[in-house]
């Protein structure tokens, strides 16, 4: 009989330990959390379960790896697993700790001061640490096979802020037994979603400005070693087919999949450039003095410049000054007409993958997705606009306040 592999946490380290056995053709046959909002949901594909359905697979050859790091509570779900049957070192092994101990022994032997970071979605390790001199950096651990990714990763924070754009330098990347790490500036400030609640519109436009002209300074370099994926963002026939193979289904998100079929050869033989691939609001950092800081540069690649657009149109969910003062800054004015119908593909397209991501998110984040793809079909009118209402509105000198 095959042994199914069963892995407890479907959190960070259970991302982690799914890509890791799908490249070595490990097959997980599903994940169990104690998290009652996960159950029903997928981790990378994979069903969530609670951990009573292990009693279902009693009669199995099982093996759970138990993908839950020291701070989150593995000895508790050792102890849990123990009191249904199982056995360390038998039929659980944990996956995380090694990963959590290399992190550890880093720390212990260079900085101090370390914090735990709950920051963001990537399947990685993240601290605030300081050296002994007391200087904060800002310490990420991943898997040994992101190290290339991470090499290029610290040549582009080099060429961009050489080139005058505002990010975290990347002073060092290492590796630890099982797994490596790098090592980037502490950034003093907050998250601009954040600051944004805080600050009337006029500032918020101002900021959105400097925004725009950072990410249009980006899309204008070139990289000698195009080292990088080219990617024509997601292949949205992909998203389309896994989206309904698991049962969702609503008016709104038809009406994004439908105008995405009908228009996609707008985008074919569109040039490549340099692009962030995830300008989320919450991947720009406010510094004290007004700043703008880019982070999170995972899905950095070669693809359509417009590409990005998608994103700043949805900060306008933060706020609408904020989106105009993007546009404005990329295009140094009003985008033209023509500019238009790829900034509404390109907003579709990112709904369209908004929409899948629901399969793989708690009930409560997918309601949360859904609101938000709602609200931007109908600043759209349901793609009978390629304009969204609230740019028409500023047109039209109607207040945004």
């Amino acid at each position: 009989m095959e042994k199914k592999i069963v892995c407890f946490g479907a959190g960070k380290f259970g991302i982690l330990y799914a890509r890791a056995a799908a490249l070595q053709n490990i097959a997980i046959n599903c994940f169990v959390d104690n998290d009652t909002m996960k159950w029903g949901s997928e981790c990378e594909g994979i069903k969530i379960f609670p951990p009573s359905y292990l009693a279902e697979l009693a009669d199995e050859d099982i093996e759970v790896v138990i993908a839950v790091s020291k701070s989150a509570g593995l000895d508790k779900v050792v102890v849990q697993l123990e009191n249904m049957g199982f056995k360390y070192g038998k039929n659980i092994i944990s996956h995380a700790v090694q990963m959590e101990k290399d992190a550890e022994k880093l720390i212990s032997k260079k900085y101090k001061n370390a914090k735990v970071l709950d920051l963001g979605n990537s399947p990685c390790l993240k601290y605030y640490v300081e050296t002994p001199d007391g200087k904060p950096f800002f310490l990420r651990v991943s898997t040994l096979s992101q190290y290339e990714r991470r090499k290029r990763e610290q040549d582009l924070m080099s060429l961009l802020l050489n080139n005058g754009i505002f990010v975290s330098q990347m002073v060092a990347l290492g590796k630890l037994n099982s797994c490596i790490y790098t090592l980037s500036d502490w950034i003093f400030g907050e998250n601009i979603d954040t600051a944004l609640l805080k600050t009337n519109p006029k500032f918020h436009y101002n900021l959105g400005i400097k925004s725009g002209q950072s990410l249009k300074k980006m899309h204008s370099l070139s990289l000698e070693n195009k080292d990088l994926d080219s990617i024509l963002l997601w292949n949205i026939d992909d998203v389309k087919k896994r989206y309904y193979e698991n049962g969702l289904r609503s008016v709104e998100n038809d009406i994004i999949f439908n105008y995405l079929d009908k228009h996609k050869n707008i985008i074919k033989n569109r040039p490549l450039s340099l692009v962030h691939g995830d300008y989320d609001i919450k991947n720009q950092m406010l510094t004290p003095s007004n700043d703008i800081i880019i982070i999170d540069f995972d899905k950095t690649s070669f693809a359509d410049a417009l590409s990005d657009m998608g994103m700043i149109v949805y900060s306008a969910l933060i706020s609408k000054d904020y989106a105009i003062g993007q546009l404005h800054g990329y295009f140094n004015g009003n985008p033209s007409k023509e500019i238009w119908q790829y900034i509404a593909y390109y907003t579709m397209h990112y709904a369209a993958y908004h929409a899948l991501r629901t399969v793989s998110q708690t009930k409560e984040v997918q309601k949360i997705y859904s609101q938000q793809n709602a609200s931007v079909l109908s600043w759209f009118n349901n793609m009978k606009s390629l304009m969204p209402n609230w740019y028409k509105n500023y047109l039209g000198g109607n207040s945004l306040a």
